[in-house]
């Protein structure tokens, strides 16, 4: 009556199980409000008491569950809601009422404000360990309350915890279970059960797949065994991050609920205690007789686990009495255990497996950073180190505002703490006492004690590459000098830096050193005019005979020397070792591969990896600095298509028409000059041959297209008709063109000079039948200064360009030609500016990577900047100093370089080894080198 009633109305049933009830409609006496959710057993609305006034959670049965009931099924249904009522415990959730209205059953339950632990695990997975042994006592103490009651649940599982302000709240019994048929045909079963939600219908199985124990699978009776099962596959979520059965359909999942062992926790957590595994592990075993018995034991299991975390003494406080400690002396032998169980662990994975083949990432046990541990794709350098003892994490982070900055967590715990006084922070080295953290921010290199404090400038770095802390009380850091980035010694207090190596002929860049022991030679790596740096050299410098050398031509990235007697480097995402003599400073033999799958980036030439003095190494699958999309971007943040598929892209530069795009296009060991008409959707490829060709600039008439070649600059025919030709003979070092005047008759590039640093130049450009060159250039700034990126603005009499005579990479503006006097752009860091031609405004990018706009005022020979405000929050891919922007000539979007779409979770893993020498050790003896 009440199903033909609501469709007379227009309503038709809007789930197979229920009726949706709408707002105002009386069940008993209790107001609809709003709904809430749906699930296997009905509908949950909120709704108004009208007679207490107060509001409450109205669960309506679902009506082919209540249909289907006779008349003992609903007394049993009625007198276990009322079992429930009476329990009083602060971590249950009462029934205020039971009835049946109209042919419909209902219960009334209080009105909770929080989130699932369902929703809470949706953002956050794994759960800090506090916060899993304290939802696990509440929820273990509300089970052995109703247990005694002689009530089981029968669905436990995350979506049936509320978390609130209160503490963990168990809801939603398996009421409905009285309504159903007690037995249930396992075969069909399988066919018609989906994981998620529940149902309880003939033929089906009643709970939740996932957290069903295997006599539910089976169609046998459940009973509290059965709760203390789903109790111990939920604890084993929280505390992984993931479900101890899974599979891609309902009978995969019931195969491994029947016959697998979930994987122990500590191979998702390897320092958590190990008595967490053994209380979670017997929770799951197979047969009922041999997990818990009862709830109350397991409760007592996990105060003391937590208690054995509360009570250890914390480093530098005063011993506990001898008394004391004897009664605690699991703490020191679970720290024991949960090693030597995590070394066996991983030789049990590896039984059977070949020794030729390079290790696999599948090998590895998982380091869940949490979801605010920036994979790399928008910053530069290591995401992660290992103190020396390898017993705590630094890792680059985010937080709720998408500032970049530095966290710690102690390896044996599970949550971590941010580093104050590291916004913007990229490349963390460690100290050797490890109580230190260098990094790079602002500019500038800094450090900071992990124990607190605020962070210490030590010098200017506007384009750090890299840093190594040495035993003997010097930074050796990848700083820039004039024009170029190469090796410094930094004092660790501050004070006079020291240049350390020079870059030879076809050199571009020294980066990412790595102390020899002893303080007295580092590591580095080489990156040349050709190639990137899977293919660089590495080399050693030896700061105390001042001698330079390179032991690995064509090599890779990212070299350091371990203790095992290696150096090891990676090439195309494989490590390698080779045996080094450190007394002669080179290498002995062949290079062996050993670990596949590692994170690293060729255009910046780091290595997601780092090891600590004992062997224990971490390191990130996948790819760092992955593909690109060049897209148009409005303010808003909204992009739009330009139909060219994710690749290698960057310096896009955009028509004076607007109706074209240029860019390079990086392939790895060579890239070229490319032509994109975006409305047509046709490419043309204007350069040929080995090298990078880089920095497009077009002419203002739209028929040429200015760039450089190995340092040199080019031309070509926007078209592509022609080869490319060089536009001038000099045979100066590095020149970078970056802007014409609006005329087309004068270029602007700068030099990179070893001895003058960066210099701005002009040069007056001809044309003669059709073809560009250049004769003559002149200084456009008489003094010699850092300075990038010059840019004419539209109307030819201003010059924008980029700084770093502050110390960071600042915009700057002068006049054309200059008269000495200079405006300040960028008031926290700017790099590459970009005037509007149809707007008084100028852009850059922030160090954040966002665009910034500032407007301006100009009369004669005053410039008046305005505020930089943020024009985009959407940010662009991280390529440090290349080009990733230009606007178009509406002034209303730009052609953006974005990071393309995530890669898959399964790739971007990051992994812990504990035994890494060991290995290394395994795998040269196995190579017979």
């Amino acid at each position: 009556m009440r199903q033909a009633g609501l469709e007379a109305r227009g309503r038709a049933p809007t789930m197979a199980n229920g009726i949706r009830l709408a707002f105002g409609e009386r069940v008993g006496s209790y107001e609809i409000l709003s709904h809430l959710g749906s699930g296997g057993m009905g509908e949950v609305y909120r709704a108004r008491d009208v007679r207490l006034g107060r509001t409450v959670a109205l669960k309506v049965v679902a009506p082919h569950i209540a249909g289907s009931a006779d008349a003992d099924l609903r007394a049993r249904f009625e007198r276990e809601a009322r079992a429930i009522a009476a329990l009083d415990d602060p971590h249950i959730c009462s029934v205020y009422d039971v009835g049946e209205h109209d042919g419909l059953l209902y219960l009334v339950m209080p009105c909770l404000e929080g989130q699932t632990l369902a929703a809470r695990l949706a953002t956050t997975r794994p759960l800090p360990l506090d916060d899993v042994l304290r939802i696990g006592q509440e929820v273990a103490g509300a089970m052995e309350r109703t247990h005694r009651a002689h009530i089981t649940h029968r669905d436990l599982k995350p979506a049936n915890i509320m978390l609130t302000s209160t503490g963990a709240k168990l809801l939603d019994f398996g009421l409905a279970k009285a309504l159903a048929p007690s037995t249930v045909d396992a075969g069909r079963a399988v066919t018609q059960l989906a994981p998620e939600p529940a149902v309880t219908t003939a033929g089906t199985l009643v709970g939740t797949l996932h957290y069903m124990a295997p006599e539910q699978v089976e169609g046998r009776e459940a009973d509290a065994r059965s709760d203390i099962w789903a109790f111990g596959a939920v604890v084993y979520e929280m505390a992984t991050g993931h479900r101890p059965f899974d599979g891609p359909s309902a009978a995969a999942i019931i195969g491994a609920i029947l016959r697998d062992q979930p994987r122990p926790i500590s191979l998702y957590q390897p320092l958590a205690p190990r008595l967490l595994d053994h209380v979670v592990a017997r929770c799951l075993a197979k047969a009922p007789d041999e997990r818990w018995q009862n709830m109350g034991d397991v409760r007592g299991e996990l105060r003391w686990v937590a208690e054995s975390r509360t009570d250890s003494p914390a480093e530098g406080s005063n011993p506990l009495p001898v008394r004391r400690r004897l009664l605690r002396w699991p703490n020191a032998a679970i720290a024991v255990a949960m090693v030597a169980a995590t070394i066996a662990a991983l030789a049990w994975f590896r039984v059977g497996a070949p020794p030729e083949p390079p290790l696999r990432a599948s090998d590895s046990m998982a380091l869940d950073l949490g979801s605010d541990f920036m994979t790399g794709a928008a910053t530069i350098g290591a995401t992660f180190i290992l103190d020396p003892d390898g017993k705590r994490i630094v890792f680059v982070s985010t937080n709720r505002a998408g500032v970049q900055g530095l966290s710690t967590r102690r390896l044996d715990q599970l949550d971590a703490t941010p580093l104050p006084g590291t916004a913007a922070a990229y490349a963390p080295f460690f100290s050797p006492d490890g109580e230190w953290v260098g990094f790079f921010a602002d500019g500038k290199l800094k450090k900071l004690r992990i124990a607190g404090g605020e962070p210490v400038t030590l010098c200017d770095a506007p384009a750090g590459r890299g840093g190594s802390w040495g035993e003997n009380g010097t930074i050796v850091a990848a700083l820039d000098a004039p024009g170029r980035i190469v090796l410094s010694l930094v004092p660790i207090d501050g004070g006079r830096v020291t240049p350390a190596t020079k870059l030879a002929p076809g050199e571009r860049t020294h980066r990412w050193p790595h102390f020899l022991p002893g303080g007295t030679a580092a590591l580095f790596t080489i990156f040349r005019t050709a190639g990137n740096f899977d293919s660089a050299d590495i080399a050693v410098m030896d700061f105390e005979r001042n001698v330079q050398k390179v032991v690995l031509p064509n090599a890779g990235m990212a070299p350091r020397y371990l203790r095992t007697g290696h150096l090891a480097y990676v090439s195309k995402g494989t490590l390698y070792v080779v045996p080094f003599d450190l007394e002669r400073r080179e290498v002995r033999g062949d290079a062996i591969p050993v670990l596949e799958g590692i994170a690293a980036d060729p255009e910046f030439g780091a290595a997601q990896i780092d090891v600590s003095r004992g062997g224990t190494m971490v390191y990130r699958s996948g790819t760092t600095s992955g593909l690109r999309v060049l897209e148009w971007l409005d303010a808003t943040g909204r992009t739009e298509s330009m139909g060219l598929a994710p690749a290698f892209y960057q310096y896009p530069r955009v028509s004076p028409d607007g109706s074209r795009v240029a860019f390079e296009l990086n392939e790895g060991t060579t890239s070229d000059i490319w032509v994109y008409d975006w409305q047509r959707g046709t490419r043309t490829k204007l350069t040929a041959g080995s090298g990078f060709k880089r920095n497009p600039v077009w002419s203002p008439d739209g028929q040429h297209v200015v760039f450089q070649s190995s340092g040199r600059l080019f031309w070509a025919r926007a078209d592509g008709a022609s080869p490319s030709l060089p536009l001038w003979a000099s045979q100066k070092p590095i020149q970078i063109p970056t802007s014409f005047t609006p005329d087309g008759k004068r270029l602007a590039f700068f030099e990179v000079s070893p001895d003058r640093g960066l210099l701005i130049q002009t040069a007056a450009v001809d044309v003669d039948a059709g073809r560009l060159r250049i004769t003559e250039a002149v200084p456009y700034q008489q003094a010699t200064s850092n300075n990038s990126s010059p840019a004419f603005s539209p109307d030819g009499r201003w010059m924008a360009y980029m700084s770093t005579d502050s110390g960071r990479h600042e915009v700057h503006m002068r006049a054309f030609p200059d008269t000495g006097r200079q405006w300040s752009i960028s008031t926290a860091g700017g790099i590459f500016p970009v005037w509007s031609r149809t707007a008084t405004e100028l852009f850059y990018r922030a160090e954040d990577l966002r665009l910034m706009v500032v407007p301006y005022t100009a009369t004669n020979d005053t410039f008046v900047a305005g505020r930089p405000r943020v024009w985009s929050d959407r940010r662009l891919h991280n390529l440090g100093l290349i080009g990733t922007f230009d606007l178009a000539p509406d002034g209303k979007r730009f052609a953006a370089v974005l990071s393309a779409e995530a890669p898959q979770p399964a790739r971007q893993q990051v992994t812990l080894m504990l035994n890494f020498f060991d290995e290394v050790r395994r795998r040269v003896a196995a190579s017979g080198r």
